[in-house]
């Protein structure tokens, strides 16, 4: 009998990495065919908004100098979009590729592999950027610089059950994918990334609850102060324990259905 497991269909959909690395990187391009810059485009319009926020708000945030607010704007601005594109994408993850799911097998994991695939070639992109701002304009650690990337495999391990449990339920729930589209535009606000957290304020309490700074601060933290923080390890083994439990328990309730709700 066929394993309907998510672990089965985690398996099975890496061994078709040939298929989803294709899938990732065409629909990639196809987002900027005929344009004359191409993929280039994502590295400008990232530089571009970053450095207009490190120019124009430094002065608003006397708590960091002017290089520590370089460094601390484009480490956020990059782990934040990263994290926003794995939660808004992963909420459409199956409803786009409603031709896929309806007429031909393939492992489920398949559609998230492919947009976490192109995310990293995207997010990669603008990663370059913003590591040339940090070393133009920023403060910085050089061992940081290196173990800051290890915040990636990090997110990514959380992603996959993030976009499995949000594609399955906005399938079946469309007003959803609208609600976390306007809450991620929200908590954007209310995430430390063009603002530092002062103690003793509304900005601190703001910072210490919202697991999405202690994300980012994996990414962020290591760059300023060389070291990974506590919270945001503690913050990202708690989610991965509750989102791989709660993916496994929806895969199988869920995985049957998912045909009939797009």
């Amino acid at each position: 009998m066929h394993d309907h497991s998510l672990r089965a269909d985690l398996l099975d959909g890496l061994k078709m990495w040939r298929l989803w690395t294709a899938f990732g990187y065409e629909d990639l391009r196809h987002q900027y065919r005929r344009t004359t810059l191409g993929l280039a485009w994502i590295a400008i319009s990232f530089g571009a908004f970053t450095f207009v926020y490190m120019l124009f708000f430094g002065g608003l945030n006397p708590s960091h100098s002017n290089a520590e607010f370089a460094t601390w704007v484009a480490a956020g601005f990059v782990s934040w979009q990263f994290i926003t594109h794995a939660i808004t994408m992963g909420a459409n993850v199956f409803i786009s590729s409603e031709g896929w799911i309806k007429g031909i097998k393939l492992p489920l994991s398949v559609h998230v592999y492919t947009t976490l695939w192109r995310i990293m070639i995207q997010d990669g992109l603008s990663l370059l950027i913003a590591y040339v701002l940090i070393l133009a304009f920023g403060a910085y650690s050089v061992p940081g610089l290196f173990l800051a990337l290890l915040a990636y495999p990090l997110l990514l391990m959380l992603a996959v059950p993030v976009q499995i449990v949000l594609g399955l339920i906005c399938a079946r729930m469309r007003d959803l994918q609208q609600f976390i589209g306007t809450v991620m535009r929200l908590m954007f606000f209310v995430t430390p990334i063009i603002w530092t957290p002062v103690p003793g304020t509304i900005r601190q309490t703001a910072a210490d609850f919202n697991p999405f700074s202690h994300l980012v601060a994996l990414f962020r933290d290591p760059i300023l102060y060389g070291t990974m923080p506590v919270e945001g390890l503690v913050t990202w083994a708690v989610l991965m324990v509750a989102f791989w439990t709660i993916a496994a328990i929806s895969f199988r309730a869920m995985r049957p259905h998912l045909a009939y709700w797009l």
